[in-house]
């Protein structure tokens, strides 16, 4: 399944309400509709438009939430360039603003990936990515790295936990979302000004897309270790052997890497443990890397496969 946009945070300046007719007609709009006040920031409206929320302050007008909910009541079906640019024109239409020239606040890519097993079983070898702060829940990983943040997790067990209606198939699959997600700073992100009128233009999109497949990349994967297989001339070597056997018993290349960076961080603190420890994780990642002594899992064979066919399909658009 492709990917394709999901939550689209958006603002316009005040300044394209003309006057009180004109905001009372986009209030007329909303459901749930309410008023605030705050000293620091004047009167603010607010209300909903089906599953997107929209706020008006004395100096913005903004609008939270998914795109592809709002255009398919769901975010199973993924949004192709084409319904993209529909959706935003249903928006535009409905709230009599040219939402094209909103500037972008967050904006999340994903795709639902459709496997062969049980999520969880791939989410397990899914290790660490630099610059990012790993985070595992049983039914989830994420990373975080500053305004950006990566997210993989079983979409079936998601909307069971939030109680959504779903077709009796989709209940039967296993569907592994990948979400990359700009939290804030986006223009700084991507160095270019990002408006909702380039979400549907192929260079804009193919961009994002290739962001997201670089996202995947970044992540280790969790390899297994070759001890003892056949054709491998290890045993003659005690300190390879050693170092694989010491992977090994951590669990794997993943949990060395945690185990290793723990150590840095122990008191008292000294230069030669840290300079020890940096080494061995270097270490431990060029053999991670090595195919003579690791291998990877089909599990992630079979994700890489399934990543990579969205990217190409993407690229058609």
């Amino acid at each position: 399944m492709i990917p394709s946009y999901d939550t689209v945070n958006c603002w316009l300046p005040r300044d394209y309400i003309k006057d009180a007719a004109q905001e009372n007609c986009i209030l007329d709009k909303l459901s749930n509709v309410g008023h605030s006040y705050k000293e620091s920031t004047g009167h603010t409206q607010y209300g909903q438009l089906g599953n997107l929320a929209l706020t008006i302050t004395e100096r913005r007008i903004s609008i939270r939430g998914s795109l592809c909910k709002y255009y398919y009541g769901d975010n199973l079906h993924p949004l192709n360039l084409n319904d993209t640019k529909l959706a935003i024109e249903k928006l535009s239409d409905n709230l009599l603003l040219p939402i094209g020239n909103a500037q972008v606040s967050r904006l999340d890519l994903a795709s639902n990936i459709s496997m062969q097993h049980p999520v969880s079983l791939y989410l397990h070898y899914l290790g660490l990515a630099k610059s990012y702060t790993r985070l595992e829940n049983p039914k989830s990983v994420t990373y975080n790295k500053s305004n950006l943040k990566l997210s993989f997790y079983d979409k079936v067990a998601e909307m069971k936990q939030k109680k959504i209606t779903m077709p009796p198939a989709v209940r039967l699959m296993h569907l592994l979302r990948y979400e990359m997600s700009y939290i804030k700073q986006i223009d700084k992100q991507l160095k270019r000004n990002v408006t909702v009128g380039i979400l549907y233009q192929p260079a804009f999109y193919h961009s994002i897309v290739d962001h997201w497949h670089k996202g995947y990349l970044a992540i280790l994967k969790e390899r297994s270790i070759r001890i003892g297989s056949t054709g491998l001339d290890i045993i003659d070597n005690p300190r390879l052997l050693g170092e694989l056997a010491l992977i090994k018993t951590y669990g794997g290349v993943m949990a060395t890497l945690e185990a290793l960076e723990e150590a840095k961080q122990l008191k008292p603190y000294t230069d030669k443990r840290r300079t020890a420890a940096s080494r061995l994780s270097r270490r431990v990642k060029e053999l991670a890397s090595h195919s003579e002594y690791t291998f990877q899992s089909p599990l992630i064979d079979e994700l890489d496969q399934k990543i990579a066919e969205a990217v190409n399909y993407a690229l058609l658009q």
